[in-house]
Formats: C-alpha cells, structure tokens, sequence
C-alpha cells in the first residue's frame, strides 16, 4: 500500500499508459480495503496514536545509542503498514531510513540466520515498507515532470528527472536481498504470501518506472501465479470438505 499519493497506470490503449497520480487526499471518514478494513475516527487514532508512543518511549529508555532507536522505531512502524498513517509521517519515516540505511553495512542474511528469525523478518518488512515509500516519493517526482508513458520511459530519462544519485547506493542490492528472502517461507509462515506479493509488486513498479517493462510484466505475472495458486488451494480445500 502506498503511503504517501496513489499512483494509478491509467490508458485506453496502453496497459502501462502514463502515471496519473491523484492529488486530493482521502477522505478521513474511508474505510481501509481488505480483512483489515476499518472505520477511521480521528480522535479514536489520535488516542491510540499516543498510547502507542507512550509505549514505545517505555520500552525503549535503554538503547544502544541514536542508530539502535531508529532501527527500533523503523521495525515498530513497520509492523503498521496497513494502518492509515498521519499526514506527513510518511516523509519522516522516510528520512529517519535514509539517514540510518547509511550506516548500516547490509541487511541480515536469512540463509546464515545469524539472528533470530523474528529480527530477520521485521527487518525485511521495515525494509520493504521503507522501500515502497522511497518508490511512491520517486514516482510522485516523475509525475510532475513528465507526461511520456512509462513503456516509452528508459532508465537515462529517469535518471535525468530524479537526479544523478537515483536510485542510491543501496536500493537495487536491497530489492534483491528482499526477493532472496521471499524464497524463505519458514521465515514468515502464514504471512508470507502477504510479504513475497509485496516485494515482486514492488520490483515491477520499480522496473516499470525504469521502463524496463519485460522485468516489470515478469513480476506482475509472479504476483498474478501467486494469488491465482494460492485461490486454487483455498478453494481445493473447500471442495474437499
């Protein structure tokens, strides 16, 4: 789910037609989709809201110094994704990512599991959340500065638009460390069609934005095999019930 403005690929005659993205926020009153939907009432968020910080400003007196909180802070608001986010939390998320993703030498390895498999998958979730944000920012860039389709788009105008550092000295080792570990489904259990869904969406709208469109419909098709197996199942067990 994007967190910042929706972006929609919009065209009668083109699949991947030009980015339209959607200016006016959402309605504070609309409902979230899926099993997660729920009423959204300021106040009752605004109460949680800070039931929430109060906890974590609790759990957290003891720290391994300003890196170790971050980190900490990003795991916990990556648990949240799913949840409707306040205006402008996005962007200091985003920030607070960037500036530790600087100081960390790599991500951990879910082969060697040197590290509990709980901090390994809150770290890839985090990572994948943070990820997407840093994608939506990216394409809400794009829009403002151009009207060529994403098929006719190649990865030096992009370039050109998002500036010479895009996309970053860690976003493309990152994408395939998150990909690696979608193949680890013990890591994740009963959340990992959730998890591997999000990272080969992610990968496509990152391609598509390149404008490499053969690695972006490869991964739209991984998405489609993956919820298309995983309805034959459920409905498989239906059936023999």
């Amino acid at each position: 789910p994007s967190r910042l403005k929706r972006v929609d690929l919009e065209d009668e005659d083109d699949t991947f037609g030009t980015f339209e993205v959607q200016t006016e926020l959402k309605k504070e009153s609309q409902q979230l989709m899926g099993p997660y939907r729920i009423q959204f009432d300021p106040s009752t968020f605004m109460e949680l809201e800070k039931q929430d910080v109060h906890k974590f400003l609790l759990n957290n007196l003891k720290n391994g110094g300003i890196l170790d909180l971050m980190l900490k802070y990003l795991k916990a608001l990556g648990q949240k994704f799913l949840a409707k986010w306040p205006t402008g939390l996005a962007e200091v998320v985003l920030s607070i990512y960037n500036s530790w993703r600087k100081h960390c030498s790599s991500l951990p390895n879910p082969i060697l599991r040197e590290c509990s498999n709980q901090h390994i998958k809150d770290m890839m979730v985090m990572c994948l959340v943070c990820m997407e944000l840093q994608l939506d920012q990216w394409l809400l860039t794009k829009s403002k500065n151009t009207t060529v389709s994403p098929r006719k788009c190649t990865s030096s105008n992009t370039a050109a638009q998002l500036g010479p550092d895009f996309p970053g000295s860690h976003y493309l080792g990152d994408l395939i460390q998150l990909a690696f570990t979608s193949s680890q489904r013990d890591l994740f259990e009963n959340d990992w069609l959730v998890f591997v869904v999000q990272v080969y969406w992610l990968k496509a709208r990152f391609m598509a934005l390149q404008g490499d469109m053969e690695q972006a419909l490869e991964s739209y098709d991984i998405c489609t095999s993956l919820f298309c197996s995983s309805l034959g199942i459920k409905l498989g067990s239906r059936n023999s019930d």
